[in-house]
């Protein structure tokens, strides 16, 4: 049976440990999160073209490439779906078909924005089905994105005039930063 003190002790613990891996989540005691769309718009050009062309499977269209085909794009991007809206900074872009339909996109992308709100950088990873809405992984940020963690979703290619428009959706939050 278990005395007073070795009671007291394991409770002393078990209080030490909960403050050790509890934090607040910051200085306002709030989670911060940011939601937006940006739009990436993909006109014929110098910075948009396919690096490499895969062996085997479909051929290009607007949602497909053969497998292993490589696309890379230098893109800007806005702040609606037309091309005439606010420019809200560029994407670095690498598609890579990773399906023999051609309907599935390994996604590497880098946003550069800078908007007279914030200015930064968000990382994204994942696989992109290109027919319908897919989530990638963002995996940071720098400058006012420094420490982002959550998703985009990339959409359905939309054909606009003489280019295409590439539709992204993030969902960011940043983590609590405990205090010293």
């Amino acid at each position: 049976m278990a005395t007073f003190f070795q009671q007291s002790l394991f409770v002393l613990l078990l209080l030490h440990a909960h403050q050790v891996v509890s934090s607040t989540p910051d200085h306002h005691g709030l989670i911060r999160t940011l939601n937006f769309s940006l739009f990436q718009q993909q006109v014929p050009n110098k910075t948009a073209f396919i690096v490499l062309t895969g062996v085997t499977g479909v051929g290009v269209s607007l949602t497909t490439a053969p497998f292993g085909t490589i696309y890379l794009a230098n893109d800007r991007l806005t702040a609606e779906s037309n091309a005439s809206s606010e420019t809200l900074g560029t994407v670095q872009v690498a598609f890579l078909t990773s399906s023999m339909d051609g309907l599935q996109t390994m996604l590497f992308a880098n946003f550069i924005l800078k908007t007279k709100d914030r200015e930064g950088s968000i990382s994204v990873f994942g696989g992109v089905k290109n027919t319908e809405p897919s989530p990638v992984q963002v995996l940071g940020g720098t400058g006012d994105f420094m420490h982002v963690q959550g998703y985009a979703t990339c959409l359905p290619v939309v054909q606009v005039d003489a280019g295409v428009v590439f539709p992204y959706e993030f969902f960011l939050s940043w983590p609590p930063i405990r205090k010293r």
